[in-house]
Formats: C-alpha cells, sequence, structure tokens
C-alpha cells in the first residue's frame, strides 16, 4: 500500500495538470521574423472586440518572448502572441487552461503561420466568442469535446465581451487610455536598444519548447512587468501634466511620450544590467518625480500669464537633467 502511495505522489509530481506532455517545435523563420502583415490581421480581429495593440513591432525585439500584446483600456484584459512555435496537431484549436498560471493557452494557424496565444483575465464566455474566427469549422458537438469542460459549459453564453464595452467610456477614460497606449508604444520603441540577438532569441526558446509550462510562466511575468511599468508611468505621468494646466489632448500624449521615453533612454543601461523591467521601475518614477517639482513651478508661470517655452521641449530638458 505504502509503495502504491508513493507511484501515485511520484505520478501527480511528473504527470499532474502542469506537466502537459508535448513539446514545440520552432520555424526559426517565423519565431525571429513574425509577420507584421498578418499580425494586422489579429489586430482587426481583437480590435473589434475592443482590444488594441500596445506596439507595432515585435516584443522579441526588446528581449520579451512574445511578439505582440492586446490588450483592454484598463489593461486587465490581455491577449499574448507568439509566431512561431508548432503545437502538436491535438492541441490545435483547442483551449488549454493552466489553473496555477491563471491563463488560457490556445494554438492556431494563419496562412501555414503556427501561432500561440495566451489570454489573461477572460471568461471562458468572452474567450470563445473572441477566438472564434481562429477554431477550426467543426460542429458545436465535435467542439465539446475538444475543449476543456468548464469552457463547452458555456461556449454559446454571453456572445459579447465585456472588453467592448471600454469602447463606451466617458471622453475622462478614453483619454486616460490613450496616454497609457501612448506610453507602452513610446516606452517599447525607447527599449530598443536592450533587443537581443537572433542568435540569443533563438537560444531561449530552444531551451524552452520541451516545456511549454515553462514558456507559458516567462510570457506571463514579462507581461506583468509591462504592465506594472505601464500603469505606474500613467499614474506619474497624468499626474505631472495636471499641474501644467488645461492643454489639448494632442499635447498631452506628446508629452506622455516624451516623459516615457526620457526616462527609459537614460534607463537602457541599466536595463541591460538588470534584465527586467521591474528593476527600472523604481528609477524611472524617482526621475519622473523629481522632475515634477520643476514642471509644477513651469506650470504656474504659465498659468500667471508668463511666456513659457515649449512644454514638450521643456519637459524633455528638463528630464534630461532629473538624475
Amino acid at each position: 500500500m505504502q509503495a502504491m502511495r508513493i507511484l501515485l505522489l511520484l505520478f501527480f509530481i511528473f504527470v499532474g495538470p502542469r506537466s502537459w506532455g508535448f513539446q514545440y517545435q520552432i520555424e526559426a523563420k517565423s519565431l525571429l521574423h513574425p509577420s507584421l502583415l498578418k499580425a494586422q490581421q489579429l489586430s482587426r480581429t481583437f480590435e473589434s472586440e475592443g482590444l488594441w495593440s500596445v506596439r507595432s513591432a515585435s516584443f522579441v525585439q526588446v528581449g520579451m518572448p512574445f511578439d505582440f500584446v492586446y490588450v483592454n483600456q484598463d489593461w486587465d484584459k490581455a491577449i499574448l502572441v507568439k509566431e512561431g512555435l508548432v503545437a502538436p496537431a491535438e492541441k490545435m484549436g483547442v483551449i488549454l487552461r493552466d489553473e496555477k498560471l491563471g491563463a488560457s493557452i490556445f494554438h492556431f494557424q494563419i496562412e501555414g503561420s503556427s501561432y500561440v496565444l495566451m489570454a489573461l483575465g477572460f471568461s471562458s464566455a468572452e474567450l470563445n466568442h473572441i477566438l472564434a474566427p481562429f477554431k477550426p469549422r467543426l460542429s458545436a458537438s465535435k467542439w465539446s469535446l475538444l475543449m476543456n469542460s468548464a469552457y463547452a459549459a458555456d461556449a454559446d453564453c454571453n456572445p459579447k465581451t465585456t472588453a467592448q464595452q471600454t469602447l463606451a467610456e466617458s471622453s475622462a477614460g478614453l483619454e486616460d487610455g490613450a496616454i497609457l497606449r501612448m506610453i507602452g508604444k513610446c516606452g517599447m520603441d525607447a527599449l530598443q536598444g536592450v533587443k537581443q540577438s537572433a542568435e540569443g532569441t533563438m537560444n531561449f526558446f530552444k531551451k524552452l519548447v520541451s516545456d511549454p509550462g515553462a514558456l507559458w510562466t516567462d510570457m506571463k511575468n514579462s507581461f506583468s512587468e509591462l504592465k506594472e511599468f505601464a500603469l505606474n508611468m500613467k499614474s506619474e505621468v497624468i499626474s505631472m501634466i495636471d499641474t501644467l494646466g488645461n492643454m489639448p489632448a494632442e499635447q498631452k500624449l506628446q508629452i506622455a511620450c516624451t516623459m516615457t521615453g526620457e526616462v527609459l533612454g537614460g534607463a537602457i543601461q541599466a536595463a541591460i544590467l538588470a534584465g527586467t523591467l521591474t528593476k527600472i521601475i523604481p528609477m524611472a518614477i524617482a526621475k519622473l518625480r523629481k522632475a515634477g517639482s520643476l514642471l509644477a513651478k513651469l506650470g504656474d508661470l504659465k498659468k500667471q500669464g508668463f511666456k513659457t517655452p515649449d512644454l514638450n521641449l521643456a519637459t524633455k530638458e528638463i528630464l534630461s537633467c532629473a538624475y
């Protein structure tokens, strides 16, 4: 009896729910050079659900394990996509749920290119609705055999996603969302200096293709760092913009981009050494707060009617000195 218990314990440790029992194959060309044309096709699909692309270029270029990220306005729902990883045929078109990770995984193809997709923050009904264009044309009864039972139970319920509801937010909410979007784009553009070599990227995926769970964990952790950075930056940027008084929305976005670019531009070397956005956040926020008092004084002068330099240029100059 004791021997049987030991065997069962070993079974659950090595063949349990986190051991997915398969490995990826690599499409080297697609993995290193994801198709921007196909990414646009994905964007059109996700944008119709109230999601937007954080960045038009691949995140792999800045050392992250996914190509594209699509988020809702508040970033509490996200879809991460990586091209060039081929799952076994039996995993294609099947929604997998990693409960410990709190994420859903979906493998699919577009015109011969293979993709792995990670979804965070979606209900099963939302996810089934969003992923419908990428699923095989199978009958509902066949789908219930392929899907996780939790998804099969409510696959046809609540076809509208809550992500779509963000499109009807107030103008203030939309402006905040636009600023957050600008921070994500400009921040990652500024980090182009830390991009990995093709060899380093390939080696990273070669190490993880035999352990899908480890790869998915790395994807989620990298997105969590990106989200934490963007949300922290948004809070500080909006606070600083408020000190400058009323200004056109376009100018706010320009200043948000300048702030993000200057903060990260000065942190590129630190990023190389730290290897993680999480460790950069305190430095970036400290730099912003140091510059904040100077910008506030500039805003006071502007309110009093004094002629002040262009706010975007002034922001750049102040931030470049705020170390």
